[in-house]
């Protein structure tokens, strides 16, 4: 008990694992990287394991310090082959309703890739590896020992960084909209139909903006796909035109009707957005 703890305490995993009785298949967390990551914000230290005195005894107390935290375990034991071996001293968490097929995941910067994994007692931070989605406030986890069972409570969120650079795609993409001298602009939400009579000359047609949709965002990310992002923009549009109505010439100058607001659709899984515009009537 004294050599396991002694082991992580000197960032050892090779040593930590040769003390447990049934080492876990996947082993990809119980490593180096992995430990070293944890001490930076929660070394394990001041290890004391009392004289077992008992032949029978099944469990051993063990007291250490993880960060700043005082911690008292029990781990269970058992005799193989004349040599104790330690039968429960990693946690195994199941990561399959946190984890996503968009987003990835890594925990103390080595990358998930299966639902359940094995970690020692320590401390761990979940990201995403994405600038523009984070797991939120409460993306990270201190395992104390074996008995604990918590697992991480991860909500993606979309970073400042990634609302940022969504807005931005966003106003790109709806300026070059109202630059086209278009009735229906490809791909746009400034869209205007004929009516019955009407006939535009499409190259007088003047797309603007009077109001400023930019201000005071609201964007939220899917909850059923982390990396898509959707935010709603307020417009007031002014449109000009020089158009025939019933064969009369007329010039059109005002707001459009039916066009009041338009959303925007970012995908957030490449390195710069996509966005997608679309009327909001």
């Amino acid at each position: 008990m004294q050599g396991y703890l002694q082991a992580l305490a000197d960032q050892d995993p090779d040593k930590a694992i040769g003390y447990l009785d049934d080492e876990p298949a996947d082993k990809t967390f119980l490593s180096k990287e992995v430990l070293a990551a944890s001490a930076k914000t929660a070394a394990i230290s001041a290890v004391n394991v009392p004289e077992v005195t008992d032949k029978y005894a099944y469990k051993v107390p063990a007291s250490y310090k993880l960060g700043d935290k005082s911690v008292t375990e029990d781990y269970n034991v058992t005799e193989v082959g004349g040599s104790w071996k330690l039968t429960r001293a990693v946690t195994e968490l199941d990561l399959s309703y946190q984890r996503d097929e968009t987003l990835p995941m890594k925990v103390n910067g080595v990358e998930v890739k299966n639902d359940k994994i094995s970690l020692f007692p320590g401390h761990y931070v979940f990201t995403t590896d994405n600038s523009f989605v984070s797991y939120g406030g409460k993306n990270t986890l201190t395992l104390t020992g074996p008995s604990d069972y918590r697992s991480p409570q991860l909500t993606p969120a979309l970073t400042s960084a990634g609302k940022d650079a969504f807005v931005k795609a966003t106003k790109a993409a709806f300026e070059k909209c109202l630059d086209q001298h278009k009735l229906q602009p490809s791909g746009c939400p400034n869209k205007i139909k004929e009516d019955k009579g009407q006939k535009f000359k499409e190259s007088t047609v003047r797309w603007s903006v009077t109001n400023n949709p930019f201000k005071n965002v609201r964007a939220s990310i899917d909850s059923r796909d982390p990396t898509t992002v959707t935010a709603n923009f307020t417009t007031d549009y002014n449109f000009k035109a020089d158009a025939t109505l019933n064969g009369r010439s007329v010039r059109y100058d005002g707001e459009p009707i039916g066009l009041y607001s338009f959303t925007s659709t970012g995908d957030l899984s490449k390195k710069s957005i996509a966005v997608t515009l679309k009327n909001g009537y």
